[in-house]
Order: C-alpha cells, then structure tokens, then sequence
C-alpha cells in the first residue's frame, strides 16, 4: 500500500473518513491501511526509544508498543459499544470497531510527529529518566488526542440523535468516565509490559518484576 497517499487522503478527507466509521461504511482497503500504518508508526517509535538500551531493546519495544495500543482499545471496547447502545446512541459493533482503529491510528501518527523530537533528546545522550519522562509525555499526548476523537465526534455527531434530554447527560458523563478508565487502563498495561526504554545501566530483561504501577513509578521518578 502507498502510506503517502493513504495519509495525504486521511488528511484531505478527515471528516468524511470519520463519518464513515462511525456509519460502519469504511471500505476495507482503508481498515486496513489504517491498521497497517498505526501498527508501522508504534513499532517505529517503539523501537527507537526502546534503542536508548540497546538494539534488542528496541525490538522487543517495537512489538510491544503496537501491543499496547491495540490491547488498550479491545479492553476498553466492550464497556464503551455495550453502554452507547444502553444509552440509546444510534450506531453499531461494527461502527464503533472502525471508529476505534481509526482513533488508535490518529494516535499513532501524532506519535510518529513527535519522532524527530524525541530522537533528538536520544542523540545528545539525555539521562535515561528523563527520556523516559519525556516520552512518557509524549506518549500521552497522543492518547489523549486519540480519545478526544471520541468525545469531539462520538458527543458532537452522534448525542443529538439520543431522544431524552436525561440519557444525553448520561452519554456525556459516561464518555468523559469512559476516556478516564481508557488513559487509567492503558498507562498502567504500559507498566506491566515495561520496559519500553530500558535502564542502561541494568542487562535486558523482557518484563518488569516491580510490585509498583504506573502511577507510584512516575512518583517514584518525580519526588
């Protein structure tokens, strides 16, 4: 597949593209180059910051960055379809499913933006905690610009067509609770499956053995 003109059409036609996976009418070459890219711009990235330790590092990194996206979403799917259609919105698994991969490949090409920055941070020999942090943010970044596809579009398009006034408050809140369990979820898998980086100064290791999560290790780093 041609990636340069799969993503100068997502960008010329962001909107329609949207519109079409939230009605489930995406064709399936677009699914799956979407898919492809997303999977193409984690592994990029994961193998680069995985690289600050080491090459075999960096491999390992570029499986598990597409991993954690990916596994995010299917987790996170269920309770997002299965609540929509209890609150009346009028879409579909398949609608959803193809918003949902279209979210995770928006997030995958902000991170890829973020690239050259981080690159640069890796090539002037920043300490290792910092990068991590550096990353870390970056990381975040692009979920939350993933996630706030969700709420734009999912609120925006789709919650006038919700016939009680009441069940469209609902939708709001739960999409904003929805979005906090996605972030609170896919930090914390990040953590079991670290490291993405890799401490320099300690041999490779496949996964971490820390009794921590994601939240007291950032603590841990910061204070």
């Amino acid at each position: 597949m041609n990636f340069e003109f799969f993503f100068t059409y997502m960008l010329q036609n962001k909107l329609e593209v949207i519109k079409q996976a939230l009605s489930a009418a995406l064709p399936r070459n677009i699914i799956k180059g979407l898919v492809l890219l997303s999977i193409l711009s984690f592994s990029i990235f994961g193998f680069m910051i995985g690289s600050s330790h080491s090459v075999l590092q960096g491999i390992v990194s570029a499986v598990k960055l597409p991993f954690l996206f990916y596994v995010t979403g299917l987790i996170c799917f269920p309770t997002l379809y299965i609540f929509m259609a209890l609150l009346g919105v009028p879409t579909s698994l398949k609608g959803i499913a193809q918003f949902s991969v279209l979210a995770i490949s928006i997030m995958s090409l902000i991170l890829m933006a973020f690239a050259p920055v981080s690159l640069f941070f890796l090539v002037i020999g920043t300490h290792y905690q910092t990068f991590k942090l550096l990353n870390v943010g970056m990381m975040a970044i692009a979920g939350i610009s993933g996630v706030y596809l969700f709420s734009k579009y999912i609120l925006v398009d789709l919650a006038p067509d919700v016939s009680h006034s009441i069940n469209r408050s609902r939708l709001h809140l739960f999409i904003r609770l929805w979005l906090i369990m996605y972030g609170v979820i896919g930090a914390n898998l990040g953590f079991v499956l670290s490291p993405m980086f890799g401490d320099p100064t300690e041999g490779f290791i496949w996964f971490t053995t820390s009794d921590q999560n994601f939240f007291t290790h950032i603590s841990s780093i910061l204070f």
